[in-house]
């Protein structure tokens, strides 16, 4: 079954959130895991608070919108209109980016 990124549907819309923000979940408890001396408060983790807990998150969000831009077609709807695909890169940057640093940070904070 191909995928119509001219029109895209509620339910593949619901799908690339999904993935983006299980994605998004992974990356932020992996770096929870890295960056385990990470904490609220002034500390001598700054560094750490700031790389995993927004850097990080931020660039692999900007990788997979990048990453997914590339594998969505150029024009799927033959120059009829403006397709919907040009939405799919910045929804996934912001869904992967944003489970990431919240994820973290919830990590984080339960320590």
């Amino acid at each position: 079954m191909p995928f119509d990124f001219c029109t895209i549907s509620t339910g593949l819309w619901a799908a690339i959130g999904l993935a983006s923000i299980t994605a998004g979940a992974f990356i932020g408890f992996t770096l929870a895991t890295v960056f385990s001396k990470s904490s609220f408060g002034l500390s001598v983790t700054s560094g750490q608070n700031l790389a995993g807990g927004c850097l990080l998150p931020i660039a692999f969000g900007l990788i997979a919108g990048f990453s997914v831009s590339h594998l969505l077609p150029n024009d799927p709807c033959d120059g009829a209109f403006t397709p919907d695909a040009g939405f799919v890169p910045p929804y996934v940057f912001i869904s992967v980016a944003g489970a990431a640093i919240a994820l973290f940070w919830l990590k984080i904070r339960r320590r």
